[in-house]
């Protein structure tokens, strides 16, 4: 178990707040995604203290920067955003808007991880299943840790839990 950390000022800015990621990852697993829009970014990411950098199509130019990012570290896993039934890229130009053909080239292509962040109500286990033996799948998704079970059953290696109630 560790934490995830979304820097909302670093995906929508591109202005990572490196001091805070540095405080709050001593000692645990964090991963981070702080819109990483390149391999250098990825770095920062990493070297600021994340366990894995998350990089999410959405910020990223496209799945032809991933083997720049490989060449610098192996700690990330590609965020795939799903919004009705297509993967959503920041430049969406000559790019697998299929989940499973943009899932199958990212692990072709040496990807370490995916983390498919489901927008849908309802995840669709069936199609986590299909894809976990291809490589380490996570979901992201509105769901709480009774999911526990599902992600299990479909063979995720992890999941995101959305915090429901407020501590």
């Amino acid at each position: 178990h560790g934490i995830y950390v979304v820097d909302l000022d670093g995906v929508r800015s591109g202005r990572p707040q490196f001091d805070l990621l540095q405080e709050i990852s001593r000692g645990q697993e964090m991963w981070v995604d702080a819109g990483p829009r390149n391999a250098d970014q990825v770095m920062d990411v990493i070297v600021a203290g994340a366990t894995r950098a998350v990089v999410s199509t959405r910020t990223l130019g496209g799945l032809d920067e991933i083997p720049a990012i490989l060449q610098i570290t192996g700690d990330f896993a590609l965020e795939l955003p799903i919004r009705e039934g297509e993967v959503v890229f920041r430049r969406p130009r000559n790019q697998a808007r299929d989940p499973r053909s943009a899932v199958e080239e990212s692990f072709a292509g040496g990807v370490p991880a995916v983390l498919l962040e489901v927008s849908d109500r309802t995840v669709d286990w069936a199609f986590v299943r299909s894809i976990t033996e291809r490589g380490a799948v996570y979901v992201n998704g509105s769901f709480g840790p009774e999911a526990e079970g599902a992600l299990r059953s479909a063979g995720a290696r992890g999941g995101v839990f959305t915090p429901r109630d407020v501590l």
